[in-house]
């Protein structure tokens, strides 16, 4: 075995999830805890994946053998929690059979999708016995500051202006880091006076919690007033926890990869910055949620792109500096005056980071020159009270279906969403008029209500 992907998605968020309204948490909870199984996608074959709940059996033979993968394992703990790198230490079955990997492939990389108190506590404890292992895409557990405090909104302006380039035609949207929650709303009448939209942000937030678009002209010219109005909006327990950044809404140009593109790079354990990927984002209807990513020469080609990787290039190396290794993006919204922003930055495994490592498996590092590849979730509902299964899917989208083989085709990127009425795709076409045909038989067929 080469690597080990551990998929703590859930584990980087409950402790914020806990300070949601009751059924935000439960809903981002599952949700999490379901995410993680994307990790199959990663990485290449010889891999072990670690996650909260089990990866779909017939899902894993069926995407490993499109890759020609032979040698992958699923491990699970025997009840789940929020933490699953905690589970890896206290749950027995899963503790012996993760030891063992380790000690039977010295060497061997561990990789996880966020780097929490929780898994450097694990790696404390392998260290402990002596096991040797490679961590190429995380900090010394002293630094992790830095990863968490640049990942952050705040951290990201602040980044932004220590490295940012005059000659570049791209920019961060005018806005405010503010103190808490009563700084905040000073800001956002600022905007109000100047006629502008714009929103708040919660500086740890993901997936779109945290996040709260407003129409200036809808709000109350009355400062009094607006204060108490706008005030309502910042409830829930995440905004009493200071740092809030309030910033003018730039409103996307949606014909221009639909108007919210994104740039991947990975800095190596050598610390050189390279770029990955670009893609346009696939946005739920609130404009906010993240549903997938659209991958194609288009986007590749655009000027818009290249600028954005040189910004992120430069970016990248201030955190190499700091010692960061790994994958980071930055999210860009293309205004309708034409010009380019960047809005935030991860510094972890993304929503597309999946789908860039599985596409490399499948049709080489260039892929991205020659396939339009489209991943998203799809809102499938249940029939009868009956949620609709893998088999059942596969039945609905059969002709479809991608083989080893004409690789063109759909893919099922995490078929245990189905537990949440969530059916997440991914679409492979040589060209956009394919990907179109593809993605209208996919609704087409889904809108006929024949599952359940």
């Amino acid at each position: 075995m080469k690597q080990i992907y551990i998929a703590n998605v859930l584990e980087a968020y409950y402790k914020s999830y806990r300070k949601l309204n009751s059924k935000d948490r439960i809903y981002w909870t599952q949700y999490d805890a379901l995410d993680g199984n994307r990790s199959l996608l990663y990485g290449g074959d010889e891999k072990i994946i670690v996650s909260t709940t089990p990866i779909n059996r017939q899902h894993w033979e069926y995407t490993c053998g499109l890759a020609g993968w032979k040698n992958t394992l699923n491990l699970v703990p025997e009840e789940k929690t929020t933490s699953i790198c905690s589970n890896i230490l206290t749950d027995n079955s899963l503790n012996t059979q993760f030891i063992k990997a380790v000690k039977t492939n010295p060497g061997i990389e561990i990789i996880p999708y966020r780097h929490t108190e929780e898994f450097y506590a694990l790696t404390e404890y392998l260290h402990a016995q002596d096991l040797k292992f490679q961590l190429p895409e995380t900090l010394p557990q002293e630094h992790r500051f830095i990863e968490t405090y640049f990942h952050s909104k705040r951290g990201f302006r602040h980044l932004w202006e220590m490295v940012k380039d005059p000659k570049l035609s791209i920019e961060i949207p005018e806005g405010f880091i503010t103190a808490d929650r009563e700084e905040a709303l000073e800001a956002a009448y600022y905007f109000r006076v100047t006629n502008r939209d714009f929103l708040f942000k919660y500086s740890r937030g993901v997936q779109g919690v945290g996040i709260i678009f407003n129409e200036a002209d809808k709000l109350p010219a009355d400062k009094e007033t607006f204060i108490e109005k706008t005030g309502e909006l910042l409830k829930d327990d995440i905004w009493s926890e200071g740092c809030i950044v309030v910033e003018e809404k730039i409103h996307a140009d949606t014909a221009v990869m639909g108007g919210s593109p994104n740039v991947e790079m990975m800095i190596t354990p050598e610390g050189e910055v390279k770029q990955s990927y670009a893609c346009e984002q696939v946005l739920d209807r609130d404009g906010k949620t993240f549903m997938g990513v659209g991958i194609n020469p288009d986007v590749y080609e655009s000027e818009y792109i290249k600028t954005a990787f040189r910004a992120a290039k430069n970016f990248g190396r201030k955190l190499s500096e700091y010692g960061v290794r790994g994958v980071f993006d930055m999210d860009l919204v293309v205004s309708k005056d034409g010009r380019v922003y960047a809005v935030e930055s991860n510094i972890r495994r993304t929503g597309g980071t999946h789908i860039h490592e599985y596409c490399m498996a499948l049709f080489g590092i260039n892929y991205m020159q020659k396939y339009y590849i489209k991943s998203y979730e799809l809102k499938v509902g249940a029939k009868n009270g009956k949620n609709l299964e893998y088999n059942g899917a596969r039945e609905i989208l059969k002709g479809l279906l991608a083989s080893r083989a004409d690789k063109s085709g759909i893919y099922f990127v995490n078929p245990d969403f189905l537990e949440m009425d969530f059916l997440v795709l991914m679409l492979v076409s040589k060209d956009k008029k394919g990907l179109r045909r593809l993605e209208s038989e996919v609704k087409k067929r889904f809108e006929r209500g024949n599952y359940g």
